[in-house]
């Protein structure tokens, strides 16, 4: 694993980003192959990251597994439980130093020591997060939660590119939420 440190590093990684979510396709399934290749840049280029990933949020508020790399992951995290959920609520970035002193922290990886959590807005909801873990307690200082919140601000533009995207989550959500939803 390649680890970088310092902000020329960053710009740099930020600017791959840029590259991975640059494509003009405006499709649902092309931001998805983004996604996943964000998450694969983001764990390899960085130091003691053992999950980067996304959740999409559903229209009753629990947010459902996307693109990631790492361990075997939650496939649901519930409404009101867990730090993913605290930033979609909160509509901020979320950094947990410790996932022990979290009082509803779900345990999807037992690696994981300390957590930070971008929310991911369309037309200014919130419509995904990007979930980092780091085997390291109080792991994400200042520079690099600076540097997840730009990365967040750059997906956040590619969910903004494709047209009618609120309406896609809408409508998949039904397919994709609980099976009590599908039953509706």
């Amino acid at each position: 694993m390649r680890s970088i440190e310092d902000n020329e590093s960053y710009e740099i990684l930020l600017e791959q980003v840029r590259g991975l979510c640059s494509d003009d396709k405006q499709s649902f399934f092309s931001l998805n192959g983004a996604l996943a290749n964000v998450s694969t840049l983001l764990r390899h280029s960085l130091e003691a990251l053992n999950w980067v990933g996304f959740y999409f949020r559903n229209k009753s508020g629990d947010l459902l597994l996307g693109p990631f790399s790492g361990e075997v992951a939650c496939g649901c995290l519930p409404a009101g439980k867990g730090v993913c959920q605290k930033a979609l609520s909160d509509k901020d970035v979320v950094n947990v130093p410790d996932v022990n002193d979290f009082p509803s922290h779900i345990a999807c990886d037992s690696k994981s020591r300390s957590e930070l959590v971008v929310p991911l807005f369309a037309s200014d909801e919130v419509v995904a997060v990007l979930d980092i873990d780091s085997s390291q307690y109080d792991h994400f200082d200042r520079n690099l939660t600076s540097l997840f919140r730009k990365t967040g601000e750059i997906i956040s533009g590619r969910f903004g590119l494709i047209p009618n995207y609120l309406d896609i989550i809408r409508i998949n959500s039904h397919y994709i939420g609980s099976s009590d939803e599908r039953d509706e």
